[in-house]
């Protein structure tokens, strides 16, 4: 695999996790007993804490490392650099992928503990 079609892969990778984010996230909550509309603005508010962690940013960080881990194994594994290209993309998407997927679970979890901190009971 060559330079751009790392470059398309990781381009992919986080153009997707761009889509991800919490704005439009609605953890389940036990509702009973629950005012909708002060609901509303802890979960905006939550919703906004939580978009601080960046999903762009770790699927960065994840395709670097990916890249680094995957073609030094191939490397190490195969003692030769002839496969390194293919494996340093195919490790740049895997590890942008988890590192993108990883981001937007924080993201949840950190609306989940605002909204308990706050009060409710998550469910969910």
């Amino acid at each position: 695999m060559n330079k751009k079609c790392i470059l398309a892969a990781l381009a992919v990778t986080l153009a997707l996790s761009g889509c991800a984010n919490v704005s439009e996230y609605r953890p389940m909550i036990d509702v009973k007993g629950v005012d909708g509309a002060k609901y509303e603005q802890d979960l905006s508010e939550c919703r906004a804490y939580a978009q601080r962690i960046n999903p762009q940013s770790e699927a960065v960080i994840g395709a670097v490392i990916g890249a680094l881990l995957v073609a030094g194994s191939v490397a190490l594994a195969l003692d030769s650099g002839d496969y390194l290209g293919r494996s340093a993309g195919v490790g740049a998407f895997a590890g942008a992928a988890k590192g993108g997927g990883n981001a937007v679970a924080a993201q949840r979890k950190a609306v989940h503990q605002c909204l308990r901190g706050r009060g409710y009971s998550v469910l969910q």
